[in-house]
C-alpha cells in the first residue's frame, strides 16, 4: 500500500511538472492573452504594441526589423496609424504636440500624416499597414513577434 501511495505521489508531480513547462510555452497565458495590440509586420519582422500603451504615450518612434515605423494615437477617434519615419531619405524622430506632431527638424504634421508648415507643406508620411487584434492572435499569426514594453 505504502508503494502505491508513493508511485501515486511521484506520478502527480510529474504531471504537474509537465503542464506547468507546457503552460509556460504558450504566448498567451497571462493577463496581456487578451489585451489589445497593434501589431505591424513587415519583411519578415513583427511587433506588437499594447493599444493602452499607445493610447498612454501618444507616439511612438521604434523599429520593425529595418524598417522605421511611427505609431500615432488619435485621441478622437480612439485609435492608431502607423508611419515610415523616413521622408526624403532622412530619418525622422516624432513628437507630440497640440495640434497633431512635429518632427526633429521642427515640421509639423497631422495626425494623418499630411505636412501642415513650410517644410512639411505639400508632402505625406508614407503609411504602414497596422493591425489591431488581441495579443494572443497577433502572437498566434506571428509567434516570433515581440511585444515592444
Amino acid at each position: 500500500m505504502k508503494h502505491r501511495i508513493l508511485i501515486y505521489a511521484i506520478a502527480c508531480t510529474l504531471a504537474a511538472g509537465i503542464l506547468l513547462a507546457l503552460f509556460a510555452l504558450q504566448p498567451s497565458v497571462g493577463p496581456e492573452g487578451k489585451a489589445p495590440v497593434y501589431g505591424i509586420a513587415l519583411d519578415g519582422s513583427a511587433k506588437a504594441y499594447l493599444k493602452a500603451a499607445v493610447a498612454r504615450s501618444g507616439i511612438i518612434n521604434d523599429a520593425v526589423g529595418s524598417q522605421r515605423v511611427l505609431l500615432v494615437w488619435n485621441q478622437s477617434t480612439q485609435s492608431a496609424m502607423a508611419f515610415d519615419r523616413i521622408v526624403n531619405g532622412n530619418l525622422l524622430t516624432f513628437e507630440k504636440i497640440p495640434s497633431g506632431i512635429r518632427d526633429n527638424t521642427g515640421n509639423e504634421w497631422g495626425l494623418d500624416g499630411t505636412g501642415r508648415t513650410s517644410g512639411s507643406r505639400g508632402l505625406r508620411l508614407a503609411r504602414i499597414p497596422v493591425n489591431e487584434q488581441s495579443w494572443a492572435s497577433w502572437k498566434a499569426q506571428y509567434p516570433g513577434s515581440a511585444l515592444a514594453r
